[in-house]
C-alpha cells in the first residue's frame, strides 16, 4: 500500500518534469505567446518557466530563438542580513 503513495517531493519533482516536457513539445514551432495560447496559460508565466529551466522558443521579429542560457531568474530570493541581531 505504501509503494503507490507518492510522497510531496516526488509529486513536486514529477510535475516538474512534466511541465519541462510539455515546454519541449512546444519550444520548436511556436513563439512563447503562441505556446501559452495553445497551452492555456499566462505567457509572462510561461516566459519565466523557459527562462529558468533554459529553453529557447521562436522570435517573432528576430529570426532564431530567445536566448535562455544565463543563469536563472529568482526575483524575489532576497536575503537580508544584518551586522547583529537587534535584540543583543
Amino acid at each position: 500500500m505504501n509503494e503507490l503513495i507518492e510522497t510531496y517531493p516526488e509529486i513536486k519533482e514529477r510535475h516538474k518534469r512534466e511541465i519541462i516536457a510539455l515546454l519541449m513539445r512546444f519550444n520548436e514551432a511556436m513563439t512563447i505567446n503562441q505556446a501559452a495560447t495553445a497551452i492555456g496559460m499566462n505567457k509572462d508565466k510561461l516566459r519565466k518557466l523557459a527562462y529558468d529551466n533554459g529553453i529557447s522558443f521562436l522570435r517573432i521579429y528576430k529570426k532564431g530563438k530567445t536566448n535562455h542560457r544565463t543563469q536563472p531568474c529568482y526575483k524575489h530570493e532576497r536575503k537580508v542580513t544584518l551586522p547583529s541581531p537587534p535584540w543583543n
